[in-house]
């Protein structure tokens, strides 16, 4: 079992706002659920904080406090969460009325689910469209996993963050399937699509930049994004093709073979 709480996001200014969740790690239990798109003037959105986390101690209680970063148009808000994780025994000593006992107003009980998005690696390989050339295609190709033009998506979508998504997701479900895993290219261009893919379809597992040199400043934001978590490789995109691919199948498949997936 897990717990939820739902906590308002209300929009108090005169205009529409575009908002992100930056996910938690993994690691943490927690998740964050929402409904994507814009928000108008005086409107409110609900965030679902879910929490499946075990205590580090084997035998007691752990205090956890996590930040939920909040990402709009203008701000950069943070949600403090505040959580007390036991194991089994200790919950028992402390909560004899049972789990209801341990419930905070407004925190209610959740089965344990798996997210609907199959057991799948996501990677994004970004650059300039001159520098990932047809590589994407080729790396899906010799690794045996699902090709998925996202730039290309996103322009037809014009440049809709939330459509894309929906699109994104649906194309990562049917080839499932057939693969274990994707290379999504060309996406996300901004911060703002890459917490949106977070938060409705899954972290990446890793972002491949191709650089030749030649991308639009708004990458870098992306580019910081990701080597802040440690899931950044760079190859200069502008050197021998066959030196190019050779050192993305270098860098992609200790990846594909790790035991931990999405």
């Amino acid at each position: 079992m897990g717990y939820e709480r739902t906590v308002l996001l209300h929009n108090t200014g005169q205009e529409g706002c575009r908002f992100a969740i930056r996910q938690p790690q993994p690691g943490t239990g927690l998740r964050v659920t929402f409904q994507p798109g814009v928000v108008a003037a005086g409107m409110s959105r609900h965030l679902h904080l879910e929490l499946f986390a075990v205590a580090s101690s084997p035998s007691g209680t752990t205090e956890r406090q996590w930040n939920v970063e909040i990402v709009t148009e203008n701000h950069h808000l943070l949600l403090p969460v505040d959580a007390k994780v036991a194991v089994a025994a200790a919950f028992d000593r402390q909560y004899s009325g049972g789990p209801d006992a341990a419930v905070a107003g407004g925190v209610r009980m959740v089965s344990l689910r798996d997210c609907d998005l199959p057991a799948s690696k996501v990677i994004f390989v970004i650059g300039s469209p001159e520098a990932r050339d047809d590589y994407g295609q080729r790396l899906a190709k010799e690794l045996g996993l699902n090709h998925i033009d996202a730039y290309h998506l996103m322009v037809d979508m014009g440049n809709s963050t939330p459509k894309a998504m929906q699109l994104l997701r649906e194309s990562i479900l049917k080839g499932h399937a057939a693969a274990a895993g994707c290379i999504v290219e060309g996406c996300p261009l901004t911060l703002v699509q890459a917490l949106q893919f977070e938060s409705d379809i899954a972290p990446p597992q890793l972002v491949l930049h191709l650089d030749d040199s030649t991308e639009e400043a708004q990458l870098s934001q992306v580019l910081q994004y990701y080597l802040d978590q440690g899931l950044l490789r760079k190859i200069n995109a502008t050197a021998d093709p066959q030196m190019v691919f050779a050192e993305a199948l270098q860098v992609l498949e200790p990846v594909l073979t790790a035991g931990d997936s999405l």
